[in-house]
C-alpha cells in the first residue's frame, strides 16, 4: 500500500476523485449517520464528524 500511494500518478487519481466525487461521500456519510440513529446505535465520533460535513462547501 505504502508503495502504491507513494506514486504521482496514484495520488492525482486520488485527489481527482475526492474532488469529483465528495458529493458522493458526504451522501455516504449522511447515510451512515441516519442509519445508525435509526438503529439506536451510538455513534459519538461519527456524530462530530456533521457539522464539517455539513460545512464543506461544494
Amino acid at each position: 500500500m505504502k508503495d502504491m500511494f507513494n506514486k504521482p500518478e496514484t495520488i492525482k487519481m486520488v485527489k481527482g476523485h475526492m474532488k469529483q466525487g465528495m458529493p458522493e461521500w458526504i451522501a455516504g456519510f449522511n447515510e451512515v449517520l441516519d442509519d445508525g440513529n435509526h438503529l439506536n446505535v451510538t455513534m459519538p465520533i461519527w456524530k462530530s464528524y456533521k457539522p464539517y460535513v455539513d460545512a464543506y462547501d461544494l
